[in-house]
């Protein structure tokens, strides 16, 4: 490789630290350029990188595809267009033109190192260490190559030579931030704690957000460092006491997330779960955390439980073309090493929520196991994908949150999904759903083992009732980094909300929930439309509203937010799948629509006529209060559960 390619690839890499200034001067030098030679390749490929370093991704891919039109046989005209797809993360696009770029100059380590990072945002670990390991073959004396090494190393809890990696990328770089980060978690992993709070407390980061980060992974890090002997003196403590087939029973839940605070969906289930089987037995509690920050949720947890421990999420452990994103995502190794200090305590019941959790039941194989199902995924990425979404808003959405990655390739992540549940199922002595339709469906493709329905529920007694009669305004809530709320929400601003205006021109909507994605946030572009990004309380909220709506087409399980409404005194407009799975009836409860037409009716209907949305609240509310109050339900699962366990 000539000085003139590395010394372009090194500017290449470095890109993302020029101004905006610098990259309008560049813009407008290489359109000069081209005006006077159209036809010059790399006029047109550093066109499309100065493109790029604006963001104006529909010029830089134009002007990277013309420079790959000139100079086909040109292996860095490639690599420009690569880059451009890569810093839009359109992974799937990115790797063809970095294919042909290896394929041109397959010694090129820059080549090598740009479709690493295709690869580790395919999420194909194993195939982009191979590539970052040539690259550093062929030039150890690139931070860069090292560097994305050590992270992906760290990715995959390979942390011995993630270590390597990183203590030699910060030898060619020492300021860099991020070798250190990356080199503080491998430290973790080994247990080196105060390398790795050192390593962080080393580094000197300039933006707020960054310095932030850091100093809470160092809290993060100090609290995982407690954990530790946490462990080992709660283990000790059970061994010294002898066991009965009386209660309280030792039960383990493991969750993929933290079971607090109890705000959203899923998380108040697992809370409620937990809280319910802390009555009558020893609990310990271990979750997945996204941000070191949460490791705070253990002081609020352990109100419940005997111990609550918790695991950063991004260390998986699983690979494979036949592994579904979902697994993936919730494999963890940090997670895998909680579990296996824990298993002196000899539990005897074990419960996972989720199927994506089922990965770890392995380490428990003389428990009693029980696996949570608050829907059937592989039935929810089905549906997803009968919705027949455009590729491109699916693109969008999963950059603005990833949260629904597994989204992106709907069909065929739902197969892997369905052949996982198929395959762990059997492996559980119990199995629990939220619905008889959900139960219907898992028994008929399981029937080896006992299935539960265990509704889900509300806390009446803390949610009291609202009377906002004399408000105008329309109410849809929910966790929006959820792929069915955030379709929900997009569907009913603009599919349903222009019918009731042509009626009622000053109706207003209002969208609550956690986490909302640009998709969702442009939404309040129109002053009728109000975007609340996640409150406190969401009853705070809903004060200033009068009907709930719930028009949902993708979902599996049964919608805790209905029941939130209800108990709330907000009547409710759904679609039949989003209230699939309810006892409530039609016209006495709630109102069950289905079309954009039919759903702008009913809103209209209950907004008109003060009777009906006075029957609707007060039968709603009395719905909940009877069948859907969360201590009366979990007061009878554990009973349940209890005697299963007896009759073992």
């Amino acid at each position: 490789m000539s000085l003139t390619q590395r010394i372009f690839g090194q500017l290449f890499e470095s890109s993302r630290f020029l101004g905006p200034l610098r990259w309008n001067v560049a813009v407008a030098a290489f359109r000069g350029l081209a005006v006077i030679q159209p036809n010059a390749a790399w006029i047109q490929r550093d066109l499309g990188r100065a493109f790029s370093g604006q963001a104006q991704w529909d010029k830089a891919e134009m002007a990277c595809r013309r420079a790959v039109e000139l100079t086909p046989q040109d292996g860095w005209t490639h690599y420009a267009l690569a880059e451009c797809f890569t810093n839009q993360q359109r992974w799937t696009e990115a790797g063809p033109p970095a294919q042909n770029a290896l394929a041109l100059e397959p010694d090129s380590p820059w080549f090598r190192h740009l479709y690493g990072r295709i690869l580790v945002g395919q999420e194909k670990l194993d195939a982009a260490i191979a590539e970052f390991q040539a690259a550093v073959a062929q030039d150890k004396n690139v931070n860069w190559f090292n560097y994305h090494l050590g992270e992906t190393l760290t990715k995959q809890g390979r942390w011995q030579e993630a270590i390597a990696a990183l203590e030699r990328a910060l030898e060619l770089d020492p300021d860099f931030i991020w070798s250190k980060y990356y080199l503080s978690q491998a430290l973790m992993g080994k247990d080196r704690w105060e390398e790795a709070i050192a390593a962080l407390q080393s580094a000197n980061p300039e933006s707020p957000e960054d310095k932030t980060l850091f100093a809470q992974q160092v809290d993060y890090t100090r609290y995982l460092q407690k954990q530790e002997q946490r462990i080992q003196d709660y283990c000790d403590a059970r061994a010294a006491e002898a066991k009965t087939d009386e209660r309280p029973l030792d039960i383990l839940l493991v969750t993929p997330y933290p079971t607090y605070p109890p705000k959203l969906g899923a998380i108040t289930r697992m809370f409620q779960e937990a809280r319910g089987l802390g009555k009558h037995h020893r609990l310990v509690v271990a979750s997945l955390i996204f941000a070191p920050k949460e490791y705070a949720i253990v002081e609020e947890m352990e109100k419940h439980c005997e111990l609550s421990l918790v695991a950063l999420i991004g260390d998986t452990q699983v690979e494979g073309e036949a592994c579904p994103k979902l697994i993936r995502k919730y494999s963890s190794q940090r997670l895998a090493k909680v579990l296996k200090q824990l298993r002196t305590v000899n539990f005897d019941i074990v419960c996972f929520d989720f199927i994506y959790m089922a990965q770890y039941r392995h380490l428990f194989p003389n428990a009693y196991t029980v696996v949570g199902e608050h829907n059937i995924e592989s039935d929810l990425l089905k549906r997803f994908a009968a919705l027949n979404q455009s590729k491109a808003a699916v693109d969008k959405l999963v950059k603005e949150t990833s949260a629904i990655d597994a989204f992106a390739d709907a069909d065929s992540e739902a197969v892997k999904l369905a052949a996982y549940e198929d395959e762990h199922w059997p492996q559980f002595d119990l199995r629990t759903v939220v619905s008889v339709n959900d139960q219907t469906e898992l028994l008929s493709r399981c029937p080896q083992s006992e299935t539960w329905v265990v509704n889900n529920g509300i806390d009446t007694e803390a949610t009291p009732p609202l009377n906002n009669w004399e408000v105008r305004k329309i109410f849809f809530f929910g966790t929006l980094t959820y792929f069915p709320n955030i379709d929900g929400a997009t569907y009913f601003a603009e599919e349903v909300m222009p019918l009731i205006w042509k009626e009622e021109p000053d109706m207003q909507f209002c969208i609550a929930g956690a986490d909302p994605p640009e998709t969702v946030l442009a939404l309040a572009k129109d002053p009728r439309i109000e975007v609340v990004a996640s409150p406190e309380v969401m009853e705070d909220v809903a004060r200033d509203c009068h009907i709930s709506v719930v028009p949902l087409r993708v979902g599996s399980g049964t919608r805790i937010k209905i029941l939130h409404a209800m108990a709330m005194g907000l009547p409710v407009v759904s679609t039949s799948l989003g209230c699939e799975g309810l006892d409530g009836v039609d016209g006495e409860h709630l109102l069950i629509r289905d079309e954009p037409e039919q759903i702008a009716q009913a809103v209209l209907a209950v907004d008109r006529d003060r009777i009906l949305w006075k029957n609707l609240r007060t039968n709603g509310r009395s719905l909940v209060e009877e069948r859907y109050d969360w201590q009366a339900i979990y007061a009878d699962f554990e009973a349940k559960l209890f005697e299963a366990w007896q009759q073992r």
